[in-house]
């Protein structure tokens, strides 16, 4: 049986640390103290150990929150902490974010919030965790590749067949410390996309259900403000959670190319940063099949972002081709510029930023070459091979809950619009059941929790439309449509989803979806889009 999480409290106020208790309790959590000062939190710490810390930050006595916090980080105490205030002093949170604290919640706060805070933070702090273990990792790699490199050299090459040994040796930990190298950069964009699917998968989605329900009991009731308030809250809530699930781990990187990625990620951002950034294709016909790259991708991302912080610019050019063993991007700006020698000479104030980018290049066998000079702007040419694209491409999270069996609901209605509603939430799949099967016109003659269950109660029902989630466990909607088009090409698909950009939407059409509705939109979007593709 797995232990449960233990938290401890700091705050001063004994009212408010007492409900605080119960919250967390009702949560599963075990609180296995109360600190009242910055001096008791320091100890209590010490002694019990506990998983995370929730810290008021205006503390009464010889310390407040911020500098205990400073303190416990200066005894090597592993903990994750979250700062709890109703401060609004952009002095004193600027001061908080340099304690690199795990997440802040303000006053007031609903237990929604603070679970999904509690949650971030611990899935945060854990893989900070693992990222530390494979950077040990990767440095016993790199000593043992020097031991053996100084080995061979002090073998002076006498016998060719210790040579040989040797040079195959050196082959092997070459590859081994390729493969923690691209297992780095994988575990990092695992953590991405799971806290992604905590976003879109929990959140949104219930969300999203909660926004139909009220939909319901609003169409039964006279008109009532505050409940359009209350849907109103519902919609920026999803558009807010969407958008950060977004930022997070792109849908791009998982449905589209590699050119389609690159042009999501220049087109993003300019908009983020109300900058002009032109990407050019040279041989563009040799890019347009390469899946996503995650290390290119991450790389090109970083760079932008490095010359719209220091290079004070307003436009940035990215050049991509191929060549014989992999692909080239040149990421560049005429801005200020810098020298590049201080990487070397002085890395503390470089930054590790570039440092970091140019040894995982190397690590998997590309490169990065750096070209700038004060007041003439900079070139960053980066190299990647293309074996690595298998590596990169990454498995959907394990961990989906077991899909539900498929379901037939069959009507007497003869001449309405069959319908087949496909999605793994339940909560929402119902939901929508709910709101399209009170329309006269409409019937709705099954649902399926995944893409399996929809192609093979499509081929049992042949359904007038199918309203098909896009991501699903065992089989996506995208794959299903595809298997659903070849079989019953007159079946007309609605694509639906919490995600919504122009390259997503690319790639549902070539798939042979004919509409997409958000999930974000009202009941009346999804009720048009039906009624329009059978008209």
């Amino acid at each position: 049986m797995t232990a449960p999480i233990r938290i401890m409290i700091v705050e001063d106020d004994m009212n408010v640390a007492t409900v605080l208790e119960a919250r967390l309790q009702s949560f599963g959590y075990q609180v296995c103290g109360i600190a009242r000062t910055g001096s008791e939190a320091m100890r209590s710490t010490l002694e019990h150990r506990p998983d995370l810390v929730l810290m008021d930050i205006l503390l009464s006595g010889d310390m407040n929150g911020i500098e205990a916090a400073e303190l416990i980080q200066k005894q090597q105490i592993a903990v994750p902490i979250v700062f709890v205030t109703c401060l609004s002093d952009q002095h004193m949170l600027d001061r908080a974010v340099q304690t690199n604290a795990y997440g802040y919640i303000l006053k007031p706060y609903d237990n929604a919030e603070l679970k999904y805070t509690i949650q971030i933070a611990l899935i945060k702090f854990n893989a900070a965790k693992e990222r530390e273990i494979l950077i040990k990792k990767l440095v016993k790699a790199l000593a043992d590749r020097k031991r053996a490199t100084e080995a061979l050299l002090a073998a002076n090459e006498t016998l060719e067949q210790k040579v040989n040994e040797r040079t195959r040796e050196e082959k092997a930990r070459s590859k081994q410390l390729q493969a923690l190298a691209v297992e780095l950069i994988e575990a990092e964009e695992r953590e991405r996309r799971r806290i992604s699917e905590l976003l879109h998968d929990d959140l949104q989605q219930i969300l999203a259900a909660a926004r139909l329900q009220l939909e319901c009991v609003c169409a039964n009731l006279p008109h009532a403000p505050g409940l359009s308030e209350v849907e109103r809250m519902l919609s920026e809530s999803i558009c807010k959670a969407r958008q950060l699930s977004h930022e997070i781990s792109p849908a791009v990187l998982q449905h589209s190319d590699l050119v389609s990625a690159m042009r999501w990620l220049c087109q993003n951002v300019s908009e983020q940063f109300k900058v002009n950034v032109k990407l050019n294709l040279v041989k563009a016909d040799q890019l347009q099949d390469l899946a996503p790259n995650i290390f290119v991708f991450r790389a090109v991302q970083e760079l932008l972002f490095n010359i719209f912080k220091h290079a004070g610019v307003k436009s940035a050019c990215v050049d991509m081709g191929h060549f014989e063993d992999g692909i080239i991007v040149t990421v560049s700006d005429e801005g200020k510029g810098f020298d590049p020698d201080i990487l070397d000479a002085n890395p503390e104030k470089a930054g590790l930023g570039l440092l970091s980018l140019r040894e995982r290049a190397s690590y998997i066998g590309g490169s990065l070459t750096i070209e700038s000079a004060k007041g003439r702007g900079s070139r960053f040419t980066l190299t990647c091979p293309m074996q690595l694209y298998e590596a990169d491409s990454l498995q959907i999270a394990e961990g989906y809950p077991a899909p539900t069996p498929v379901k037939a609901i069959i009507t007497d209605s003869a001449c309405a619009t069959r319908v087949l509603f496909v999605d793994d939430h339940k909560v929402m799949r119902q939901g929508l059941i709910r709101l399209i099967s009170e329309q006269p016109d409409i019937q709705v003659v099954g649902e399926a929790a995944n893409g399996l269950e929809a192609f093979e109660i499509a081929r049992q029902l042949q359904p007038d439309v199918i309203v098909m989630d896009i991501s699903m466990p065992e089989m996506d909607g995208i794959e299903a449509t595809r298997r659903i088009k070849a079989e019953l090409p007159d079946v007309r698909v609605i694509g639906l989803s919490m995600h919504d950009n122009h390259y997503l939407s690319r790639t549902l059409r070539e798939a042979g979806i004919e509409a997409f509705v958000s999930k974000a939109a009202s009941s009346s979007a999804l009720l048009k889009a039906i009624y329009g593709i059978k008209g």
